[in-house]
């Protein structure tokens, strides 16, 4: 599963995705909420309840695993997870 290199267009938000909502990645999740010209896509966490936990406090979908249908949604994602898994977590999203 790869994301292709699709930009917003001119007037539309950037779509985002959060990966890794543990104590950084659900700040980062929060503040992407109140970005103009941002919309946080949702929430996703290794740990199911993790994030359905932040999801709903946010008021976003959330997911335990990468699907072609969200990554088709999102123009960005936010990779929050350790620091040794962010290379492996960000060739998911690189085509």
């Amino acid at each position: 599963m790869v994301i292709s290199a699709r930009r917003p267009a001119e007037n539309e938000p950037v779509r985002v995705l959060v990966v890794g909502v543990g104590h950084l990645g659900k700040n980062h999740a929060r503040v992407y909420t109140e970005l103009d010209d941002v919309v946080l896509e949702g929430v996703l966490d290794s740990s199911p309840d993790q994030a359905r936990e932040i999801g709903e406090k946010l008021g976003v979908p959330y997911f335990s695993e990468l699907t072609p249908e969200l990554l088709s949604r999102i123009h960005a994602a936010s990779i929050v997870t350790p620091t040794p898994t962010h290379a492996e977590v960000a060739s998911r999203f690189i085509e």
